[in-house]
């Protein structure tokens, strides 16, 4: 405090402006000087030299990764009461029955995809052990296709074995398989283990919000009249007018969001190969692209919309198939 109100003085002893009487240039420098000082006092606690941008990134994405799960929760159970209490029951019994089951076959899939995407582990590599790995060139075991010695790849940070498409997360502090982002929404890395789970969260909250959308137009359009010509009260307009621009707005988003992984799984990319450029080595046609990320199986048979009866995932995560080994 002492060095924040210190009272400078210049050689010809004169008091600094914002000393004067004129309480304009008092009102204007005092501000100024006070954050100058504030900023210094900072500064001096918190070296620069121990300190980078990307731990400062990193803690408070730790800090606020759990209030953007819980935000997300709260908005699109939110959007569930409103529906179920205050929309469905102004319909017929015929149409209320069907469209409540279709409303709780959304949210349930929805709560249990961004469950699993939350829980899931995304991919650990294994521990560094320095040993190399002699593999055939041909994937169909053909000895005389020759052989390929691959040498193993430590990460610096984590000291543990980095395989391709393989990188380290500076929020979680670890390697992660086939990783694609940190995810703020569900306070975890999108990667191997959880990609599928992730994607089938964005399909059914941009299918929730779409169903939002056209079942609550003709209530929104209500929800907008003056009062003394709606049939409903306050609460309930203003429920139903925030849900419907909610549920409009998310889906506008989860349009761009999912377009774009979906252009990544038909592609066999993840968002940082797709930021490097130029196309996938692993890129294997469409279809085996999908069920790499899907499981096994027809894709329009759509058993991998439910991912728990569907086949898990092939592979491990340390090796992928590329575009040579099917010529």
């Amino acid at each position: 405090l002492k060095t924040i109100f210190r009272m400078p003085i210049d050689h010809l002893g004169r008091p600094p402006p914002w000393a004067l009487p004129n309480p304009m240039v008092r009102r204007m420098v005092l501000p100024r000087r006070l954050a100058r000082s504030l900023v210094g006092c900072l500064t001096r606690c918190v070296p620069r030299s121990r300190v980078s941008p990307m731990e400062i990134v990193g803690f408070f994405m730790k800090v606020m990764g759990p209030l953007f799960v819980l935000l997300a929760v709260t908005l699109y159970l939110f959007v569930a009461y409103t529906v179920f209490w205050y929309v469905l029951p102004q319909l017929s019994e015929g149409r209320r029955v069907a469209l409540s089951a279709v409303a709780w076959f959304l949210l349930a899939n929805l709560i249990y995809n961004h469950g699993m995407a939350v829980c899931l582990d995304p991919g650990l590599p294994p521990l560094f052990d320095g040993v190399a790995v002699v593999t055939l060139k041909s994937d169909k075991g053909d000895p005389e296709a020759g052989s390929e010695i691959i040498e193993p790849k430590q990460c610096k940070r984590c000291l543990r074995s980095k395989p391709d498409r393989t990188h380290h997360c500076s929020i979680c502090n670890r390697c992660v398989l086939k990783m694609d982002h940190h995810c703020p929404w569900i306070n975890n890395c999108v990667g191997f283990r959880n990609y599928r789970y992730f994607c089938l969260f964005l399909f059914y909250l941009g299918a929730g919000c779409l169903f939002v959308t056209f079942l609550c137009f003709e209530t929104f359009l209500e929800s907008l009249k003056p009062r003394r010509r709606s049939r409903m009260d306050f609460f309930t307009r203003q429920c139903i007018s925030l849900s419907w621009v909610l549920a409009a707005c998310i889906f506008m988003a989860m349009c761009l969001l999912g377009g774009f992984h979906t252009y990544l799984v038909l592609t066999n990319r993840t968002t940082i190969e797709f930021h490097g450029g130029g196309r996938s080595p692993y890129d294997i046609g469409r279809t085996g692209n999908f069920q790499q990320v899907f499981g096994p199986g027809s894709i329009w048979k759509f058993r991998w919309l439910l991912p728990f009866v569907a086949l898990p995932v092939e592979g491990d995560g340390l090796r992928f198939p590329t575009r040579d080994d099917y010529r």
